[in-house]
């Protein structure tokens, strides 16, 4: 808000007794001289600090301000903040008043009105000093250029974001190299276990001892044929009471185990009359309970694969970007040659058009004739060539604009297109994690799930259809169990009965013939026999032994395959985990680079260049209104480039106090005072006539009237002593 000072009222302010300074009838710029101790700077400079402040600008304290042997001083300011007319008085002993438009005001509501400090009024409306921008330290040019449009906080907010970005990939690669160490690890111990388990195995070994076992068992079957031979050679006498004997045990056998199949087939068909149509329902039941897991878990499988191709597919985009980087530079680095070419061109133009200015500045004479040519022939030329000098320069200027809005519209793409890869990345990251959580299980074991249900549902089929089967055997068997008991009730028990009589009188018949030796040899022989028996139920026993053996060894070789898969997936695992680290290094790298041209200044400067372009228009702008001999422009580092090709430090003392006014007004682009004070920043270096420039110089000023404070006594100067009537008294310094 624009801010203007009309009057000053002091009394007993400092050495005036009672004063009244009206800013209106003063001209645009008054340069007002004085001797120390005249009061120049009590008047417009300390009286405004003390008012809008309750300060001093020296240290000292308040009641120091009041004149020599008096008690009370008061300073009254009439100013102008926008639209509104504020008075403002302030007094010892202390109190204040503020008036706005005529109606009282807060203290509070005049600091909301004029909201300044006291440095940033010391800074835009009075001016003590005017700072030499070559020998400021880098702090300071860091803040000036921050004021003219570079925000250093934002852009080391950015330069901490990227660092710590470094940071957070660093430990995502660490905390991925920890576990693949943990896996390892524990892949060594696998393989360990396998190897051990291989050891406590072999199927070769299993194989040669069945058949070791065979070998033997049918040695002692041989051996048992052939005593069986050497029996049946000994008994052949024997062998009619035996063959009796035998039918009489097998008709006894016969009958007993017709008296024992009775029972057992009346128990059978008891227990074929129960049906199995409870079991099948139970089964029924059981699978159609199975069924909707095996199909949930298929569900999950095909949203499992089809999340997964989703993420690869944004993987795929995101290496997209990269390319487009890669383009983007290359535009970069193309635009730069082709700069430098029109540069080096439109250069050569400008020497070329130089030489001809010096050339028509010396070559006066016609060539035809040798007379000297008429001046305003020369002028003709002069100008004309100077006018194409400039035409030039105004095209390598426009030149330098697009390149800098070329420069710029690749640098917004690149960070677009970064801030697009860092949007998916993050976003991609978020989903993955929401993919690893649903699905952190695995595929594995999300398809080993349906395998089993799967696994579970073919054996209630198969059970179901056993059932089913048996249910059908039932009825046959019941058939055929009361076929055979009616035949055995039919009368072969008796005829069999029958039998056994007659067998066992012709039996008694028989054995009264043999003598009691023969028996004796019989028995002995049947106790070799059942001896050889023995061994070879041993035998049989050894055998069956080896072939479970030989089973649990294929068992076990089985289990080995298993151990190995799952090593394998360990393998997969550790793979997965590689890929992992090997992208997140590529995105530390990329984070570098970037990391690199923060710390490089390639950012910043390409920012600063803006800023300091605008800054040397307004720079150019003063320099146009004052016609200032020695044209410079700013770097980058907010150093003077004069265009005569001299070093700032070469111009004499009045000279670089030109240049830096010239950038101190250039710097404050919108004043927001309407008149200001230049307190004595002009005196020292500047000689009388560097003294009248820099006096033009802010008569340049528009819409600001400035008066300016100094000591000097030139003819140009108004002496204080000639406007303004003062009592003064005891030997009061008033500067």
């Amino acid at each position: 808000m624009q801010k203007k000072i009309e009057k000053i009222v002091l009394k007993n302010f400092r050495c005036y007794e009672d004063l009244t300074i009206e800013y209106e009838p003063f001209p645009k710029v008054m340069a007002l001289g004085g001797k120390n101790g005249k009061g120049k700077s009590s008047a417009f400079t300390d009286s405004l600090i003390y008012a809008f402040f309750n300060k001093t600008r020296s240290g000292c304290g308040i009641d120091e301000l009041v004149r020599w042997g008096q008690k009370k001083m008061s300073v009254e300011v009439t100013i102008k903040i926008g639209n509104d007319v504020w008075v403002i008085t302030r007094s010892r002993p202390a109190s204040f008043s503020a008036l706005k438009n005529g109606e009282e005001q807060s203290v509070t509501d005049f600091q909301n009105a004029f909201p300044e400090t006291i440095d940033e009024f010391m800074s835009s409306c009075v001016i003590t000093s005017i700072p030499s921008i070559p020998k400021l330290s880098k702090k300071d040019k860091e803040t000036i250029i921050e004021q003219i449009g570079f925000d250093v906080e934002t852009h080391n907010d950015m330069h901490k974001k990227v660092r710590e970005r470094i940071a957070e990939t660093k430990n995502k690669i660490a905390n991925t190299k920890e576990k693949i160490t943990e896996l390892e690890e524990q892949h060594e111990k696998n393989k360990a276990i396998i190897k051990d388990y291989e050891d406590s195995f072999s199927i070769e070994e299993a194989e040669n001892e069945v058949r070791n076992c065979e070998t033997e068992f049918e040695k002692a079957v041989e051996e048992s044929k052939k005593i069986n031979i050497e029996i049946n050679k000994s008994i052949d006498e024997t062998n009619k009471i035996e063959a009796k004997e035998k039918e009489i045990d097998n008709l006894k056998q016969q009958i007993k185990l017709i008296e024992e199949r009775v029972p057992v087939l009346n128990n059978k068909i008891n227990s074929f009359s129960e049906s199995r149509a409870t079991e099948i329902t139970i089964i029924e039941d059981k699978i159609s309970k199975v069924v909707p897991k095996l199909n949930e878990t298929k569900d999950f499988e095909a949203k499992y694969n089809t999340a997964f191709n989703w993420l690869s597919n944004q993987n795929e985009k995101l290496s997209s970007f990269e390319n487009q980087l890669n383009q983007n530079d290359k535009r970069m680095e193309q635009l730069d040659i082709e700069f430098d070419n029109h540069i080096s061109r439109v250069q050569k133009r400008i020497d070329d058009a130089q030489q001809k200015v010096e050339f028509a500045k010396t070559d006066t004479k016609c060539h035809s004739c040798e007379q000297e040519l008429p001046e305003e022939k020369i002028k003709l030329v002069v100008d004309k060539a100077v006018a194409e000098v400039e035409k030039i320069k105004i095209e390598l200027k426009d030149l330098e604009n697009d390149q800098l809005q070329k420069r710029n519209a690749i640098v917004v793409e690149r960070m677009k297109i970064i801030e697009e890869r860092n949007t998916l990345k993050e976003n991609l990251d978020e989903k993955q994690k929401m993919f690893d959580k649903k699905y952190s299980e695995g595929f594995d074991v999300i398809a080993a799930r349906t395998n089993s249900f799967q696994k579970e549902l073919d054996a209630l089929n198969y059970e179901l259809a056993t059932l089913k089967n048996e249910e059908k055997n039932r009825v046959k068997n019941l058939a055929e169990c009361e076929k055979e008991l009616s035949e055995l009730k039919k009368g072969k028990f008796d005829e069999l009965g029958l039998q056994l009589k007659n067998l066992e009188a012709t039996l008694k018949t028989m054995k009264l013939e043999y003598c009691s030796g023969n028996k004796t040899d019989i028995c002995m022989l049947k106790e070799q026999r059942d001896g050889l028996d023995r061994v070879q139920n041993v035998k049989q026993e050894r055998l069956n032994q080896a072939k479970n053996n030989l089973s649990l060894t294929k068992y076990k070789k089985e289990q080995h395959s298993v151990m190995l898969e799952s090593l394998k997936e360990t393998e997969t695992k550790l793979e997965q985990l590689e890929k992992e680290i090997a992208q997140n290094e590529v995105s530390q790298d990329e984070l570098k680079i970037i990391e690199n041209w923060f710390s490089k200044g390639i950012i910043k400067s390409e920012q600063c260049e803006a800023a300091i372009n605008g800054l040397n228009e307004r720079i150019e702008n003063v320099i146009d209104l004052i016609g200032f001999k020695y044209p410079f422009k700013l770097t980058n580092d907010l150093e003077i480039d004069l265009e005569c090709g001299r070093g700032y430090l070469t111009l004499s003392s009045g000279e670089q106090k030109q240049v830096d006014i010239i950038v101190s007004l250039a710097l404050r682009q919108n004043w927001s005072w309407s008149n200001i004070v230049v307190d004595e920043a002009l005196d020292g270096a500047l000689d009388n006539e560097a003294f009248a420039n820099a006096c033009d110089i802010f008569g340049e000023l528009s819409d600001v009237k400035t008066i300016i404070v100094t000591h000097r006594e030139t003819a140009d100067v108004i002496q204080i002593e000639n406007i303004f009537s003062k009592s003064k008294k005891g030997s009061e310094d008033a500067q």
